[in-house]
C-alpha cells in the first residue's frame, strides 16, 4: 500500500493524514464502546501543555529528567505519541534511507525525499493506531499497563521493519538495524528540541518576572 501510494497510485487508498484522522476516531469510538472512555477522550484532545507549564512553574531551567518525564508523557498519549514518530522520525529516517531507492513508474529507481518519508511515517502512525484498537479489550483483563506498552512497541517495530523492506527491497537485518537507528535518533532530536523549547521558555519567564 505505501508502495503503491508514492507511486501515484492513489485512487483506492485513504490519504495518510485523511486515514489517521479516522483511525484517531475509531479508537477513541472503541474506547468509548469498551468503557475505558472516562479519560481516554480527553487525554487524546488536551494532552501536552498543561504538564509542561506546570514543570516550568517548578523550574526555571529543564533537567535530564523532566524532560524524559514530558517525553514518555507525550508517546503515551495517542494523539501527540503517534504524530512524535511522524514528524520528528522523518528526518533522522531520510538520512538513514538516503541510499535506499524505489523504483518510480518511469523505470528510475530514486530514493524517498522528505514528503514520501513523511507519509510512509503516517502510515506507520495509522498502523499504531489500528493495534491500539486491536489492542483496547486487553484493557479489560487486568494486563498491567507496562506490559501492554511492551507488546504494543515490539509488535509497532515488527511492522516498520516490513514496510520499510518491502517497500524499498532490503533484507531483514538491514531494515531492523536501520529502523533501531532511527528510533534512537528521533528520541534524540526530540529531547534536542524539546530541551531548548523548554530552557528558552525558562529564560524568557525568568526576564520578565
Amino acid at each position: 500500500m505505501v508502495r503503491n501510494y508514492l507511486l501515484g497510485k492513489r485512487a483506492k487508498y485513504y490519504n495518510p493524514l485523511q486515514m489517521y484522522i479516522f483511525t484517531l476516531t475509531a479508537f477513541a469510538v472503541a474506547a468509548f464502546l469498551i468503557g475505558d472512555s472516562s479519560t481516554t477522550i480527553e487525554n487524546i484532545i488536551t494532552w501536552g501543555f498543561k504538564a509542561e507549564d506546570e514543570i516550568l512553574e517548578e523550574s526555571r531551567y529543564a533537567s535530564v529528567e523532566e524532560i524524559m518525564t514530558l517525553m514518555n508523557d507525550l508517546l503515551s498519549n495517542k494523539l501527540y505519541g503517534t504524530l512524535f514518530f511522524s514528524f520528528f522520525g522523518t528526518f533522522p529516517y531520510r538520512v538513514l534511507f538516503r541510499k535506499e531507492r524505489i523504483v518510480r513508474p518511469d523505470g528510475v529507481a530514486l530514493p524517498l525525499n522528505l514528503t514520501e518519508q513523511f507519509y510512509t511515517q503516517m502510515f506507520l502512525a495509522c498502523i499504531g493506531m489500528i493495534l491500539s484498537i486491536v489492542m483496547l479489550p486487553l484493557c479489560l483483563t487486568g494486563i498491567s499497563e507496562d506490559t501492554l506498552r511492551g507488546f504494543y512497541c515490539v509488535i509497532a517495530f515488527i511492522y516498520s521493519v516490513v514496510i520499510f523492506k518491502q517497500l524499498l527491497g532490503i533484507g531483514w537485518l538491514k531494515s531492523a538495524l536501520k529502523n533501531v537507528l532511527g528510533i534512537f535518533f528521533t528520541f534524540i532530536i526530540a529531547f534536542g528540541l524539546i530541551f531548548i523549547v523548554m530552557v528558552t521558555a525558562g529564560v524568557i519567564e525568568g526576564l520578565n518576572k
